[in-house]
């Protein structure tokens, strides 16, 4: 075993622990964790994707998992690039331990293991220059204190207190269906214990669920039985009783977005979901021996979320700052919130000019004044089509709609940024 200290470190004492390739940074209000400075910077200059801009989003939208029938022979990667692809693989693996925003990257990336492809490899780069792009980011560990909720860090400094001192709350959501391949759903799993992120989890489930409701209770039963493993553990270190019903200094709870799956684990019997009942319904009586609580959370809200399927830029660091992540770009809104604001707003404009000229093309005949042909560039489909006056209306308002948004955005970027004038005059 082999610990770099920069210290000594005393009790209470603040300074860098380095232990297994990750950077400690102790201080009085936690602990942040992070990748060692060293090891993201090797992984991309073995991809040789240093000089290539860096990702918002770590997955690869066409890539799905390794399917044989798909794959031509000319697709799979020589002796040498294959190597790479292996070790590049291997050093993602052991950083989504810690980064858990990109394990369902890796997951899809890991069943390339055997024969990597060319589109496998450039799955990898892509992700090579996402960690390079978040190369800064720490996830945050609060400092400890009994009855913190994992809610506390969400609710704008209101104090979410529980009723025992240790709170252990789990969060659970899945992807119906979400591989085109196999079509097997993506659980994922989230724990938190006094507010800090303990445990997460990407993984495809092992059948085939025949509906979102089905895919949401296995999601659910995995992550209880990752649960219940922690909670003896957490029994077994504070000295209470191991026996999962005893809820004595311990309150366990799991929230999921599905109120179909919320309604299962509230009744008794398998109802009409026959086919589960031989696997599913001891977290029934689980929940009614006293193991668990079940809450129901928003979808907005679920964290489990970040790891079902690939998410836009903004949503995702909309859940991994609920997480505890710490990324420097966030604290200023002119270098990552607002170019992702205007990008969705210039995408809608562009998608409603798009329904508005194509509700004119739908039904159209010779007799009308609008005339369709078939255009080559977009210049000549604006020279062979003609707009009545009927057409053009609705092309005005839209165009209205888009100029009294933007005003809207400009007036809330300027209330934000005299706010945060004030708060910062009034303490000085």
């Amino acid at each position: 075993m082999k610990a770099k200290l920069d210290g000594p470190l005393g009790c209470g004492r603040d300074g860098v622990l380095y232990y297994l390739k990750r950077q400690l940074e102790l201080s009085e209000n936690g602990i942040d964790l992070s990748c060692n400075a060293k090891c993201i910077p090797k992984f991309v200059e073995m991809l040789h994707v240093t000089e290539r801009r860096g990702k918002s989003v770590p997955g690869h939208h066409g890539l799905q998992v390794y399917d044989s029938e798909t794959i031509s022979e000319s697709e799979f990667l020589n002796t040498k690039d294959a190597k790479i692809f292996r070790s590049g693989l291997g050093v993602c693996i052991y950083i989504s331990q810690d980064c858990s925003d990109i394990p369902p990257s890796v997951r899809v990336l890991a069943s390339y293991t055997a024969k990597p492809t060319r589109s496998a490899m450039a799955g990898l780069k892509k992700l090579a220059s996402y960690l390079n792009y978040i190369k800064e980011m720490k996830i945050h560990y609060p400092k400890v204190e009994l009855h913190r909720n994992a809610f506390t860090n969400w609710k704008d400094n209101d104090k979410v207190v529980g009723r025992k001192p240790y709170q252990l709350v789990f969060f659970s959501d899945a992807d119906w269906a979400s591989c085109k391949t196999t079509r097997r759903s993506t659980s994922s799993g989230i724990a938190f214990l006094n507010g800090c992120c303990i445990y997460s989890h990407s993984r495809a489930q092992v059948s085939i669920a025949l509906s979102s409701m089905e895919s949401d209770i296995l999601a659910a039963t995995g992550m209880l039985i990752e649960g219940m493993y922690l909670k003896q553990i957490l029994q077994f270190l504070v000295g209470d009783s191991l026996c999962l019903n005893c809820n004595k200094s311990i309150e366990t709870k799991l929230y999921l977005n599905s109120a179909s799956a919320q309604a299962f684990f509230s009744r008794l019997g398998a109802g009409r979901a026959k086919h589960m009942a031989t696997r599913l319904l001891w977290s029934q009586q689980a929940m009614r021996k006293g193991w668990f609580e079940i809450s129901r959370i928003a979808t907005k809200e679920n964290v489990a979320d970040l790891n079902t399927k690939i998410l836009s830029a903004e949503r995702r660091n909309y859940l991994m700052k609920k997480i505890g992540f710490l990324f420097p770009l966030w604290q200023d809104p002119n270098n990552h919130e607002e170019p992702y604001g205007q990008a969705r707003m210039v995408q809608n404009v562009v998608r409603a000019v798009m329904a508005v000229m194509m509700t004119n093309l739908q039904g159209c005949d010779q007799g009308r004044d609008l005339v369709v042909t078939t255009w080559t560039s977009m210049w000549t489909w604006f020279g062979t089509i003609s707009f009545p006056m009927t057409s053009i209306i609705p092309l005005l308002i839209s165009l209205l709609f888009v100029v009294l948004t933007y005003l809207v955005l400009k007036v809330n970027k300027f209330s934000k940024e005299l706010t945060k004038h004030k708060k910062k005059s009034e303490r000085q």
